[in-house]
């Protein structure tokens, strides 16, 4: 693809050798470490791998999601292709708990994550709401906005789980710090 775990590999390399922090990664597809068996990735010293679904004695992802977080007491938490709203639910719960999260998403710019039901939690949720005939005018008056207005509007619920998002096309990359 574009080479987004390309780039994630390299920013554990950087965490966890350069930085010394700890890092943990959920490796749910073994893109970023490498397969369990053979020759591992070299990603740093400060690195352990949690690998979901590999044995019929493992966990979920979420279930490996609360163990990094709780047993392994990372500063960084890694993944690779979220796509479930489960996926997305557990790596909100793990920032909410002070874990820093690196993760890649498919798609092609922030819009698709804010239009994705499953995908949007992780930019807080988002919600629709009624506004009141007030409202409605306030909006009209400073955002330039017509007559014709409607009276609901979609509303973040919470906070985002990133603070960055970097944005990797094959050429170039968007780096979006206002998330």
């Amino acid at each position: 693809g574009a080479g987004k775990t390309t780039a994630l590999r390299s920013m554990i390399l950087c965490l966890s050798d350069t930085s010394k922090r700890q890092v943990m990664v959920i490796d749910k597809t073994e893109e970023i470490c490498g397969p369990s068996r053979g020759v591992p990735m070299k990603l740093g010293t400060r690195v352990r791998k949690i690998v979901p679904g590999s044995s019929p004695s493992s966990h979920s992802f979420k279930s490996s999601m609360i163990e990094a977080v709780q047993n392994h007491n990372p500063d960084y938490v890694v993944v690779d292709e979220l796509g479930s709203k489960e996926e997305c639910f557990a790596v909100a719960t793990a920032a909410e708990r002070g874990v820093r999260v690196l993760a890649t998403v498919h798609g092609k710019c922030i819009e698709d994550l804010l239009r994705n039901p499953d995908l949007n939690l992780l930019l807080g949720g988002t919600q629709s709401v009624i506004l009141a005939a007030t409202e409605v005018e306030e909006r009209r008056k400073y955002e330039g906005l017509e007559d014709n207005m409607r009276k609901t509007a979609i509303e973040r619920v919470k906070g985002p789980v990133f603070d960055v998002i970097i944005e990797v096309d094959r050429d170039q990359c968007r780096v979006i710090r206002d998330v």
